[in-house]
């Protein structure tokens, strides 16, 4: 019984989003770095969250939402207001570049 309770509790954790975004942080636009080509690079953002939770992953999906919310997060405290990733996720971890476009 232990043991059911034990899984259902790490499958529960898992699918958690640990990450809070800040309500402006909607209005950062995520792009591909190749298609801002009249934007200024303001910055680099590198953020990280939890890949795993003991010896369980976590889900990439919701690894790669979390990693967004926090580099949005991160965009407005330097002025940016679109970003692109420069890496791919790795053990929850990713750069991002911070441009700041007209709009």
């Amino acid at each position: 019984m232990k043991i059911i309770i034990a899984l259902i509790a790490i499958t529960t954790i898992t699918g958690c989003t640990w990450v809070n975004e800040n309500p402006s942080g909607q209005s950062v636009a995520i792009t591909n770095a190749d298609t801002i080509r009249q934007c200024p690079q303001v910055g680099k953002i590198n953020v990280s969250t939890k890949h795993k939770v003991g010896f369980i992953k976590r889900g990439s999906k919701k690894i790669l939402s979390e990693l967004q919310t926090l580099a949005r997060n991160e965009a407005l405290k330097i002025n940016a207001n679109t970003i692109a990733p420069e890496s791919n996720p790795v053990d929850g971890k990713q750069s991002y570049l911070a441009f700041a476009c007209p709009r």
